[in-house]
């Protein structure tokens, strides 16, 4: 993708944290173009378990097993009759594999591997999710200041029409949502109303899990479909970063970061630092993205168009 002009705008940050001696985080991001040349993104965030052993290699081959699939796959399946129907079981059955190869590894090594596993795709305004684990997805819709003020600046430069449409549709309400569903003891506490959210967030139990990559032979994935407008932000995190923060303060800062500039590169690497800053007890890892009107130079570094940490 080097040299490539790209729809989408990325930011993807990982560090250690300051209470951990390794990072088990894994972060992976890959664009590719269907036949008729429109985008799919692909973001990925694996949180290896250093409760069994090496939590790293853990995060590792669960993102080279989501990337030797995208690369053997994404194309071919995009070709099919109704490719997301298609994606969806392909994502299942990817989860189920990558499973079972970790508690192979496992066996033969006489190790556990665990690794939570959380992928998105995004693909002509609608976006599919797969996840196992508490690492998060987020979706940040509705006011983008930052991202107004670009695409006015992109617009003038440009001599482009339809401004006042377009802001119209930029301008409406804004939602933070999370995507994802945690599979942790404590958002059964909240579910079933013993805890609230915010309790779950400090709560001396709030990293036991109930689902994980790896440890038990039956896994169920947590599937969802939706859609997404051009400006919406995804927020894909491991949980030494919402750990820290609120998601009500999460939105919030993201909103004033946002609103200063849209560099979405600069707001994950600051997301990150305000984790450290505040003692995030564990690995910390931050992918934002966004869809474009405007195309700008594709932030990738490697020749085959992905970003990994």
């Amino acid at each position: 993708m080097h040299g490539q002009e790209t729809l989408w705008q990325f930011g993807v940050a990982s560090e250690t944290g300051p209470k951990k001696k390794r990072n088990e985080d894994r972060a992976l991001v890959r664009l590719e173009h269907d036949h008729q040349g429109h985008e799919i993104v692909m973001a990925v965030v694996a949180d290896g378990m250093g409760g069994y052993q090496i939590g790293d290699v853990a995060s590792h081959l669960a993102i080279e097993k989501v990337n030797d699939w995208w690369e053997l796959k994404i194309k071919r399946l995009l070709k099919r009759r109704f490719p997301k129907d298609k994606l969806v079981k392909a994502l299942n059955q990817l989860f189920l594999d990558i499973n079972d190869a970790l508690i192979t590894i496992g066996e033969e090594e006489g190790i556990k591997l665990g690794t939570t596993l959380s992928v998105i795709l995004l693909y002509k305004g609608e976006f599919i999710l797969s996840h196992v684990g508490d690492s998060r997805i987020y979706q940040h819709k509705g006011s983008s200041i930052g991202f107004q003020n670009f695409f006015r600046k992109q617009a003038e430069l440009q001599g482009y029409k339809g401004m006042g449409q377009e802001t119209e549709v930029l301008e409406r309400e804004a939602h933070f949502d999370q995507l994802t569903e945690d599979h942790s003891w404590v958002n059964t506490q909240v579910k079933a109303g013993r805890l609230t959210k915010e309790e779950a967030r400090t709560h001396e139990k709030r990293n036991v899990l109930l689902q994980s990559l790896g440890i038990e032979t039956l896994v169920h994935p947590f599937i969802k479909i939706g859609n997404y407008q051009p400006h919406d932000i995804f927020l894909l995190c491991s949980d030494g970063f919402y750990s820290t923060y609120s998601d009500k303060a999460i939105a919030q800062i993201l909103q004033e970061i946002e609103e200063e500039h849209g560099d979405l590169q600069a707001i994950s690497q600051h997301f990150v630092q305000l984790a450290c800053d505040r003692g995030s007890q564990d690995n910390i890892t931050v992918i934002l993205l966004r869809h474009m009107y405007v195309r700008q130079q594709a932030p990738f570094t490697h020749a085959k168009g992905f970003r990994r940490l």
